[in-house]
């Protein structure tokens, strides 16, 4: 055989189908290994990301632990000079949207000219009036008899507001905060210092407090809002069902445009989506009944793209 022939050979057998040239094999391996380079400095760059923003919120919720009663929210109205006064210390608890109310912790302390220590054993922080007190705060009427310790009340006052605009609805609260005692055979107005602090699970509250010049009673008011973390968890959550409903809708148009046949799993998944949204929808932090505002933006549009990619992809199998 001669040398030209051997050429022919050799070439004949590198250019054999299914089998990769040598420059080809390298230039495979050299993409495969740059793709790997890529997804482990994706990998790392992300868990990064993760790790630095679980710290920060872990060191934001730390700090609000630990700051108690210089919070923002803290509101105090002056203390009048050279009379007798009740303060009035109102915590804002949780928050019943369902039955509309807002549970707040009431805290009482005395002017020192009307104010004795607790006789009890038991009761030696809390203070004893010299005078029968009544307090109203909101719609709730609390009476205090003489030399009886002041105890801690938790009252629930209404809320009025609009929950079909979650998470984006606002919720106020009016009360006024009036104090009486019986001094000198006559029932008196005692002047009332009041005191508003703290911000309910999901809500953030603004207090406000108005005073006419020479009134001793208060009117007091706290509107609410959904915080940051509620409104960004259920926007996160309507752009995950809109995510999904959009990818279901693709890959059933990519099947029927390549004319592929349709697998089982594709109708499982598609029919999975569609009953698992209501319960993804629920999973929103305190969302009302379904009806709202998100619901309007996210649940209903993507169970009716649903609806119609569901059939289509029966018609598709048939």
């Amino acid at each position: 055989m001669s040398q030209v022939d051997l050429m022919r050979t050799e070439i004949c057998v590198e250019d054999l189908p299914g089998k990769p040239a040598p420059l080809e094999r390298k230039t495979s391996f050299v993409a495969r290994q740059d793709r790997l380079w890529k997804g482990l400095a994706c990998l790392v760059l992300g868990a990064f990301v993760i790790l630095a923003g679980v710290t920060a919120i872990a060191i934001t919720g730390i700090q609000k632990a630990n700051t108690t009663r210089n919070d923002p929210g803290l509101v105090i109205t002056p203390f009048p000079n050279g009379t007798d006064y009740v303060v009035v210390v109102a915590k804002t608890g949780s928050v019943d949207l369902a039955s509309q109310t807002l549970r707040v912790l009431l805290m009482f302390s005395l002017s020192p000219s009307i104010a004795i220590e607790s006789t009890g054993k038991m009761q030696v922080t809390l203070e004893e009036s010299v005078y029968p007190i009544n307090v109203t705060f909101g719609n709730q009427l609390l009476s205090f008899p003489a030399k009886s310790p002041l105890h801690e009340v938790i009252v629930a006052v209404p809320v009025i507001g609009d929950a079909s605009l979650y998470p984006f609805d606002i919720w106020r609260c009016d009360f006024p905060v009036f104090a009486s005692y019986f001094k000198s055979s006559t029932m008196q107005p005692l002047p009332v210092v009041a005191e508003s602090y703290g911000n309910p699970t999901g809500f953030y509250a603004t207090y406000c407090y108005e005073t006419d010049n020479g009134r001793p009673d208060q009117l007091g008011s706290v509107t609410l809002t959904r915080s940051t973390t509620t409104k960004t968890f259920a926007l996160l959550i309507a752009a995950a069902m809109w995510s999904l409903a959009i990818c279901a809708t693709l890959l059933a148009l990519v099947m029927w445009v390549g004319d592929r046949k349709v697998e089982a799993p594709i109708i499982i998944f598609t029919t999975a989506l569609l009953f698992s949204f209501p319960s993804l929808r629920n999973a929103m932090p305190g969302a009302p009944a379904i009806g709202a505002l998100i619901d309007q933006m996210s649940l209903v549009w993507c169970m009716g793209l649903l609806s119609f990619t569901l059939p289509f992809t029966l018609f598709m199998e048939e």
